[in-house]
């Protein structure tokens, strides 16, 4: 099982498609190269399996990075080059045969996972004017004059609507 420090360490990138004899910290590579970011060092890399206990073969890769300030400059990087191109990292910019559309988020805790999801489903209706996830845990901002706020359960995100 994982430190906690070490999850801080972790993301994971979602819709690269499976390759034979596929050397993931060269994808990684690739991805970083195709977003202007510097690669960092990985330490370890791995294709997902089985998801919800069924095999998959284009499962997402989990990539584990020396340090959690390096993830942060990931993170930042993939949000600044979509903020760039108004479009997220697609498949072809990092030398894929496909226009599809890749992603890269923070490994998070499944009750973690849901509050942002949730959170962001907010953000769609403009309840919220943002929502994102630092380090593993959930911030959102309810508009551009007050600071983001930390949600640790579903209720506290719903006790922010209520009066």
């Amino acid at each position: 099982m994982l430190s906690i420090r070490c999850l801080l360490e972790i993301f994971v990138l979602v819709g690269v498609p499976h390759q034979e004899q596929e050397n993931l910290p060269e994808i990684f590579e690739k991805i970083c190269n195709a977003a202007g970011i510097p690669t960092p060092t990985v330490t370890n890399a791995q294709r997902r399996q089985y998801i919800a206990g069924k095999k998959v073969t284009d499962g997402p890769i989990i990539v584990q990075l020396k340090t959690p300030g390096q993830k942060i400059e990931v993170l930042k990087g993939m949000s600044d080059y979509k903020k760039a191109k108004n479009d997220v990292l697609r498949l072809k910019d990092a030398g894929f045969d496909s226009d599809a559309p890749m992603y890269v988020s923070e490994n998070l805790t499944k009750k973690n996972h849901e509050i942002l999801l949730r959170a962001k489903q907010k953000k769609k209706k403009n309840e919220l004017y943002a929502a994102f996830a630092l380090r593993g845990l959930v911030h959102v901002t309810i508009n551009e004059n007050n600071p983001p706020v930390m949600i640790e359960t579903l209720d506290q995100l719903e006790d922010l609507f209520r009066p």
